[in-house]
């Protein structure tokens, strides 16, 4: 009889033991977790204000950025400090899209009708739908693909309380330790650091965004001031034409 009872009890501890296996195998651990909800949760923003400082040996770097998907508009200010031996070298950069239009900021003072060299906010907003990478937001999926995550501490950004996450990421021979804190209700990113380079960036989702086009616009050239040409003078070569 006591042989029987232990050899159930045996059975019954093994089958535990395989059940507890099989189910760690199947469910990810806490940090993939949580980086998925955040990858989802990011799909349904509307609107972003970013701050970014980073602190480099060679520069330094001052930004913020607003975005709005409900009336495809954007703005990026950048300050940047290059270090070059005994000189600084400051370089700003404003820019904005507004009613359809891109504004550059010129050295002057006044904004200059121009392509900015950002993507779309509309195009933005449609990869934040679709989970893709884009500039205003952290890349989760490239986190979750390249690196091993350590759940840390609770606090507080902006008023919103967060938890660290940290993130030791590898790719190809560049290491690279990322630390970034998620909205514990929102499941939403509001604060990253990286090693490389000492940047730190700052999000906040979903507030009101209002980006208007600039009025002191710099003067622009005519484009109606075409000139016939000359009496006498083809534009085409009319003996060529007769051959």
């Amino acid at each position: 009889m006591r042989f029987w009872t232990w050899l159930l009890i045996r059975l019954a501890a093994g089958m535990l033991l395989v059940g507890w296996a099989y189910y760690a195998l199947l469910t990810p651990p806490a940090g993939d977790q949580e980086f998925r909800r955040t990858r989802e949760a990011l799909k349904t923003i509307r609107s972003v204000h970013l701050t970014m400082v980073s602190d480099a040996p060679s520069q330094h770097i001052d930004e913020e950025a607003d975005l709005n998907c409900a009336d495809d508009t954007f703005r990026r200010v950048s300050h940047t400090v290059v270090h070059q031996q005994d000189k600084d070298f400051t370089l700003e950069r404003s820019i904005l899209r507004s009613g359809g239009q891109e504004y550059v900021l010129q050295n002057d003072g006044a904004w200059k009708r121009a392509y900015s060299g950002v993507e779309r906010p509309a195009f933005t907003c449609q990869w934040l739908a679709q989970g893709t990478r884009v500039w205003i937001a952290p890349d989760m999926e490239e986190m979750l693909t390249h690196g091993i995550i350590e759940k840390g501490e609770k606090k507080t950004v902006n008023g919103a309380v967060c938890r660290e996450w940290n993130v030791a990421m590898r790719i190809g021979v560049i290491s690279e330790h990322r630390t970034i804190c998620i909205g514990t209700k929102d499941h939403l990113p509001r604060e990253m650091a990286d090693s490389l380079g000492n940047t730190k960036w700052t999000y906040a989702y979903n507030v009101p965004v209002t980006i208007d086009a600039p009025d002191n616009l710099a003067s622009e050239p005519a484009h109606d001031n075409y000139q016939p040409p000359p009496p006498g003078l083809s534009l085409s070569n009319d003996d060529e034409t007769k051959q």
